[in-house]
């Protein structure tokens, strides 16, 4: 359900509806909540929406002279609708490429001033399976271009999107009877560094997952 978020190709993959639910609460008053839905289809393909809404509390306002003018409220929100179907699939071998494509309405809001946008992602799943030999059995392959949209626009300010391309790598095996999924991913933002990283995931006694 998550690929609400990551990468919409790979709502394509689920085999039953799911939902997620997060709260992260950072420093000082910022916090941030994310709601996920995504429901698979066997013939339409697979339909997901998401919520994000993230808060910065109390902020101290000033007027244009450097005077004050008591607290303003700041938030963000981000609507999106996905959908993501199989573009090749063989079961036999379980081989499948999957691409799908995400829509947003983003608002941002400072005091009384506030600002909308809409943007979209697209993303790439591909499993190789067996098809083309046992060792990409597997492997997973993904890419997924984010926030391509309109520019935000605060009064007379616009600013564009952090429009971002990514891509990754993951393998899937068994480790002592343990399911075992080391990932590899890139970013590239439009603007700023590129980005690494790695991941680990284990699922141990049946029904309890370690990431990292």
């Amino acid at each position: 359900v998550y690929s609400n978020y990551w990468n919409p190709a790979g709502l394509s993959t689920l085999k039953t509806q799911e939902a997620a639910f997060t709260q992260t609460q950072y420093l000082q008053t910022i916090s941030q909540e994310y709601l996920a839905y995504a429901l698979p289809h066997t013939r339409f393909g697979a339909f997901g929406a998401s919520f994000t809404y993230m808060g910065y509390g109390s902020l101290s306002g000033y007027d244009a002279t450097g005077q004050p003018t008591g607290s303003v409220g700041a938030n963000d929100m981000n609507l999106g609708l996905s959908y993501s179907r199989d573009l090749y699939k063989d079961e036999r071998y379980g081989s499948e490429l999957s691409a799908g494509v995400t829509g947003k309405w983003i608002r941002e809001q400072l005091g009384q001033v506030s600002a909308t946008s809409y943007a979209g992602d697209l993303g790439l799943l591909f499993s190789p399976g067996i098809k083309w030999g046992e060792f990409l059995n597997g492997w997973k392959a993904g890419v997924a271009l984010r926030n391509v949209g309109t520019a935000m626009t605060f009064d007379q300010e616009s600013f564009a999107l952090p429009r971002q391309l990514a891509a990754g790598l993951s393998y899937t095996g068994n480790w002592r009877d343990e399911s075992v999924t080391v990932t590899f991913d890139g970013r590239q933002p439009h603007e700023g560094s590129r980005t690494m990283g790695l991941g680990l995931e284990i699922w141990t006694l049946q029904s309890f997952v370690l990431r990292g």
